[in-house]
This record gives structure tokens, C-alpha cells and sequence, in this order.
């Protein structure tokens, strides 16, 4: 990959190869977050790579749709950027919430159709920020599958002082409420006995 896909004078990877060996003339945002996720990049680049992907620098074509943010997010997840991950939620999942809807969409809204901020208002894949929401905000870690072992230890973005909420395991809910009193945080964990809460 880094020897057939990277472009030095874009600095960035083409989003293809072509059949006669030259490159794609596309370099996007979701390629190249998804090569950094998946380890395929140099950590120093992958580090320069995600800072171009947040400052949205116009070599790297944009993504259109929670699918290719995924990536973009997926990335920010492996480098525990958390403040960015929910300032990006907070736009546009809360554009969802604010345009009345209870359900992800597939596109953003200035890809909207006529009087539709987006052309599937009920489209399951966008729900997958609710990861980001039961590891950051509830702080809920599974150690083994099922969390048949899990830890908790929630890391809010900045401006957040409290929390509840709960993830459904085969066993039952781990239903965890925190709140920061000052400097001081409250935890409270309820969990099946089944399963087992290291700390």
C-alpha cells in the first residue's frame, strides 16, 4: 500500500490504482482514514494524515455520509481523541435529533433531497455511534465477549458533567450514572451477577 497507493505530491494515499499502474487522481478523507485504523500507515504520517482529515483540507475529498465518517471516527477512536469524536457527534447526530427524528439517517443533510434533509430517514448502519457513547460517556469497556468481564471507566468529552445509561448484554443491563460534584465523580454500576465488573 504505502508503495503503490502513496502520492508524494498530494502527500496523502490515492483512493485506487489503476489498470495502467497510475493513480487514482482522487485522495479521500475515508481512504485515508481507513488505512491509519487498519495500520496500514507509518504512525508519524497517520498522525499528520488525520490532523489534514479534521482541518477538512480541500486535497482530501469529503465525506458525504455516516458511512464514510465511520472511518473518520473510527480513527479518531484509535487515537483516543474524544473531544473530537463527540464534536463531530454533537453536529451531526444532533442534527437528527433536532430535525425530530428518532432514527439515523444515511446521508447528511446537504445531501438532501427537495424538502428531505436526506433521502432514508431510518437507516440502521448510522446508529453506530452509540459505541462511542457506551465507551466514552458510560465509560463501559468489555474485557471478555458478552462483557462476561467488564471494566468502567467513563472519559467524557470536555463540558460534560454527567451521565446515565445502560448496555444490554444476554445477561441483562449494566446500567451505569455518574456525575462530576466538583472535581469529585460519583459512579453508580448496577450489572447482573453473571457477569463481572473488574475495577
Amino acid at each position: 500500500i504505502n508503495a503503490s497507493l502513496w502520492d508524494p505530491t498530494r502527500k496523502a494515499y490515492a483512493d485506487s490504482l489503476h489498470e495502467d499502474g497510475s493513480l487514482s487522481p482522487v485522495s479521500s478523507q475515508a481512504t485515508n482514514a481507513a488505512l491509519i485504523i487498519y495500520g496500514a500507515v507509518p504512525e508519524e504520517r497517520g498522525r499528520i494524515l488525520a490532523a489534514r482529515i479534521l482541518a477538512k483540507d480541500k486535497e482530501l475529498l469529503h465525506y458525504g455520509s455516516p458511512y464514510g465518517l465511520y472511518y473518520i471516527l473510527e480513527m479518531l477512536d484509535r487515537f483516543g481523541d474524544v473531544d473530537n469524536i463527540f464534536k463531530i457527534v454533537r453536529e451531526r447526530w444532533g442534527a437528527m435529533v433536532l430535525a425530530g427524528d428518532t432514527c439515523t439517517w444515511e446521508t447528511f443533510a446537504e445531501f438532501g433531497y427537495d424538502d428531505w434533509p436526506t433521502r432514508s430517514r431510518c437507516h440502521p448502519f448510522a446508529a453506530y455511534v452509540a459505541k462511542y457513547m457506551a465507551k466514552y460517556m458510560l465509560g463501559i469497556i468489555m474485557l471478555e465477549p458478552g462483557y462476561q468481564r467488564f471494566r468502567v471507566d467513563p472519559k467524557p468529552p470536555k463540558g460534560i458533567t454527567f451521565c446515565h445509561g445502560a448496555v444490554p448484554t444476554a445477561k441483562g443491563l449494566i446500567r451505569v450514572g455518574w456525575e462530576n460534584r466538583g472535581g469529585v465523580v460519583d459512579l453508580m454500576v448496577e450489572h447482573p451477577a453473571e457477569l463481572q465488573r473488574v475495577l
